[in-house]
């Protein structure tokens, strides 16, 4: 896996940080594979180093795995569509791999917090999924490769 950082991004000439690129040197992007699959492996490859970042990196890195695995952008699917999905993916692989299900029960509710941002849901019940995010990111880090 190699991971870049590539020139900062700004919006209406205010810094917001600086983009990631990530080449993952496993099965990430084989189209042949299932999704759960993808992710499998890409947990497999880099769940040392997630567990190392703080809940902000961690955060990021569900919201990355959301967009590069199912590319739900541009798609005509609603919010339950969308969380159907992950929420049946995350029920095929919870009891086979359990850390992937951690990691898969957190980026539903990272997924969830984003979308209910866009239609300006009430914010005490946006920040109340930061809890559950943490807890499955320390369920994540407890249970070793």
């Amino acid at each position: 896996m190699t991971i870049t950082t590539v020139p900062t991004t700004t919006l209406d000439t205010i810094n917001i940080g600086v983009d990631i690129e990530i080449d993952t040197d496993n099965d990430f992007n084989n189209q042949s594979l299932t999704i759960p699959e993808r992710i499998i492996g890409f947990i497999d490859a880099i769940g040392d180093i997630l567990q190392e970042l703080p809940p902000d990196g961690f955060k990021k890195m569900l919201q990355y795995t959301t967009q590069k695995a199912y590319s739900f952008a541009g798609q005509s699917l609603t919010l339950a569509d969308c969380m159907n999905t992950l929420i049946r993916d995350y029920n095929s692989i919870k009891n086979t791999h359990p850390r992937v299900g951690y990691y898969y029960n957190a980026m539903c509710f990272e997924f969830l917090q984003r979308s209910l941002l866009v239609v300006g849901a009430d914010p005490e019940r946006i920040t109340e999924l930061d809890t559950k995010i943490t807890e499955e990111f320390n369920k994540f880090k407890g249970i070793s490769v």
